[in-house]
Order: structure tokens, then C-alpha cells, then sequence
């Protein structure tokens, strides 16, 4: 590979990396107020939950399908591979965000609007989950032989996806109830409040077990998290984590709403760009990396022009949609 091949190869990790965060914390917000709302025994604090998430849950969702687009054409090895590992958990969640879809849009004119509520809760619980167990058969690293899968259809079941899962599962939660203090009041607000209290403390612990657990199966990762300057980029984040998580605990006590959903969101930005960090330039673990799984050259340039059109101005829609729908959403808001 040449020079300017492994250069934009980078560019495309970077983007990829970019999209990727987008998608888990955006549409993990909406999958965690999702789940939150099975654990609420008010049919009106459920409508109220799914009206906090009406007006952006669309836009969130889309990183997902840009994500599979630019995977597809920057990295197709990759995505080969992993639909060819993750059949099953790419189909439970893509039934998950059908359940969730049509029962945002279908709640507001049912006779019973339990029923959906319920989907609601349970279509965003198994999205979560497929996504989860997904990213732990990833992260724990594929039976890959010259480029072509080798696993069985159940290869991607493990514990160490399991535990992952658990992680990612906590990780929307606290985005879904931060995303709630900062959109609700009154008692849903307060339920919220201890939701993302108790699922931070979680994470402190879940974290570092994670991390222990991943440099048991792919040891090169003590060189990026001990090297410098590989450290910059893998430990540098979850030092920051340490008191951004502080933040988030004294602004959930002192009830600063806007600091409570915003210390939650980077304290989850920080989590994952440790791990970009970490695993870089590998792609698919245990070998797999970045310009082993490119694209070729010019398809790379090419779908570099398209993308620094349209990336800005779909973060732009994302960023004017999300100030448009600002404001407390009041108990009895519908889905309009």
C-alpha cells in the first residue's frame, strides 16, 4: 500500500469512527429511554417518554444507515465479515427498530396504546441487545482465515459478549435517563434521576472489568494503553473519565439537568474513543487492520468528495432538528 493509500485509509478510520459514535450515542439515547420505559408503571409517563424522543429518533436512526453505506464502500472486507459472523444479531436488530418504529408512529391513534408502548419497550431492548452481543463477538475478535470467515452461525455468542453487552446495555441507559432529566419533570424527572445515578455507578464498576477482560484476549492492547504515543489516544480518555464521571454525579445530586445529560454523553464519547484508540489499526480483532481491509485508492477519493458534501449538512439537520425540539416535554405530549 502506498503512502497516500494508508493516509486515506486514516481519514476513513477517522470518519468511520466519527459515525460510529454518532450512531451509539444518539441512537442509544433513544434506545434507552426506550427500555426505561418498561420499568414505568404509568401508561401517561410512557407517552410522555416516547414524545421526548418524537421529533429526533428519525435523524438518530439514519446514522446507522450511513454508518453500513460508508463501511460498505471505505472497509467491504469488513463488512463482508461481519455480516457474514453477525447474521443473527443484525436481523434481531433490525426487528427491534421495526417494533420501535411502528409503535412510535402507530401510539398515538391506538384504542390501546399499551400495546405499543410495550413494543416500544421491547423493540428498543432487543435493538440494544443484538447491538451489544454484536460489538463483543467484534471486540473478542473473529476465526478469520485469508480473509474469509470460519466461524459457525453461533460463533458470536461468547461470555466476553455477553459482558460487553451488559456494558453497552448500561451505557444507553445512562443516555436515555440523562436525555429524560433534561426533557421531563416532576416525578418521571426524579425516577430519571436515580436511573442514570445508579447505572453510572454500574459503569464505574463494569469499565474497568471490561477493560481487564480485553487485554486478557488481545495483549497487544497493554502496548497502545502503555506506549506513548499510542497512550494519548487509549488511556488519556479514561483518565478524563474519571472526573468527568465525578461531574456527572454532582450534577445528577445538585439537579443541573443540562449538566447531567452532558457530562453523560461525553463521559460515553470518552469510553469509546479509548477504545478506537486502543484496538487502531486493528479493525476486525485479532489481526484484521485498517489498510489491510480498505478500499482501493480511487474509490476511497471518490467517496471522500461525496461525503465532505453531505456529512456537514446532515450534522447541521441533526443539530437544527435537535434545537427546534428543545424545551421540557410536558406529561400528555403526543407524537405529532
Amino acid at each position: 500500500m502506498s503512502p497516500a493509500h494508508a493516509d486515506l485509509a486514516l481519514v476513513w478510520y477517522l470518519l468511520l469512527a466519527l459515525v460510529l459514535a454518532l450512531t451509539l450515542l444518539l441512537d442509544g439515547l433513544d434506545l434507552g429511554v426506550g427500555i426505561l420505559s418498561l420499568f414505568v408503571g404509568r401508561e401517561e409517563q410512557r407517552g410522555q417518554m416516547m414524545a421526548s424522543v418524537a421529533g429526533v429518533w428519525h435523524a438518530n436512526q439514519t446514522w446507522l444507515v450511513v454508518l453500513g453505506a460508508l463501511l460498505f464502500g471505505a472497509f467491504p472486507l469488513v463488512y463482508g465479515l461481519a455480516l457474514s459472523a453477525l447474521y443473527l444479531p443484525v436481523a434481531l436488530m433490525l426487528l427491534g427498530f421495526i417494533l420501535r418504529g411502528v409503535s412510535i408512529e402507530y401510539y398515538e391513534h391506538a384504542d390501546r396504546p399499551r400495546r405499543w408502548s410495550l413494543a416500544f419497550g421491547l423493540g428498543s431492548l432487543l435493538a440494544a441487545v443484538a447491538q451489544g452481543l454484536g460489538l463483543g463477538a467484534l471486540l473478542a475478535g473473529l476465526p478469520l482465515s485469508a480473509g474469509r470467515y470460519l466461524g459457525g452461525a453461533w460463533a458470536w455468542l461468547s461470555p466476553f459478549a455477553v459482558a460487553v453487552c451488559l456494558g453497552l446495555l448500561g451505557s444507553y441507559l445512562l443516555l436515555g435517563a440523562a436525555w429524560l432529566v433534561l426533557k421531563t419533570g416532576g416525578e418521571l424527572q426524579a425516577k430519571a434521576r436515580r436511573a442514570a445515578r445508579a447505572v453510572a455507578f454500574f459503569l464505574l464498576i463494569a469499565a474497568p472489568l471490561l477493560i481487564l477482560w480485553s487485554r486478557g484476549l488481545h495483549p497487544f492492547l497493554s502496548a497502545r494503553w502503555l506506549a506513548w504515543p499510542g497512550l494519548l489516544v487509549s488511556s488519556l480518555p479514561l483518565a478524563l473519565a474519571a472526573p468527568c464521571f465525578v461531574a456527572l454525579v454532582v450534577c445528577l445530586a445538585r439537579s443541573w439537568d443540562a449538566g447531567c445529560f452532558w457530562f453523560a454523553l461525553l463521559l460515553n464519547l470518552l469510553l469509546l474513543l479509548s477504545l478506537a484508540g486502543s484496538i487502531y489499526p486493528v479493525v476486525v480483532p485479532p489481526g484484521l487492520t485498517v489498510f489491510q481491509a480498505a478500499a482501493g485508492a480511487i474509490n476511497l477519493k471518490f467517496m471522500l468528495s461525496g461525503v465532505a458534501v453531505v456529512l456537514p449538512l446532515m450534522l447541521a439537520y441533526n443539530a437544527y432538528q435537535y434545537w427546534v425540539f428543545r424545551g421540557k416535554v410536558e406529561p400528555g405530549a403526543g407524537y405529532e
